[in-house]
């Protein structure tokens, strides 16, 4: 009798055994499809935002830095309004700045021609 508690009691040491790591076996899978859904939401979102970074109007040091800030994870919605904002503000700069005449009365921007070395009396 005592043979056959003995040799039920490893039988339980061994279903047991075998129990726990199925256990650890079906926790893996689960943290491996957590990771799984982990990464493609990032992936969706890096996507989404590069594909946002690119359809603006931005100077490409924007771009760069945005996506690169998307990369890390960090949500870019925000940034990329205030960038806008401030390339808008720039390009409405150089537009006026182009418009203004300088001291010998030209419009910067403007070009006279280009008159060559003729003009400048070589023939």
């Amino acid at each position: 009798m005592d043979e056959v508690k003995e040799a039920l009691a490893a039988l339980t040491t061994t279903v047991t055994a075998l129990v726990e790591r199925l256990d650890k076996a079906d926790e893996s899978k689960t943290q491996a499809v957590e990771a799984d859904k982990v990464a493609a939401e990032r992936v969706a979102k890096f996507a989404e935002a590069t594909k946002a970074i690119d359809s603006a109007d931005l100077f490409e040091s924007q771009k760069v830095a945005l996506k690169e800030a998307a990369e890390r994870g960090e949500d870019v919605t925000a940034s990329i309004e205030s960038a806008k904002t401030i390339y808008a503000e720039a390009m409405k700069s150089v537009e006026e700045k182009s418009k203004e005449t300088t001291v010998n009365g030209r419009v910067l921007g403007e070009s006279a021609g280009y008159a060559g070395p003729s003009a400048w009396g070589a023939r």
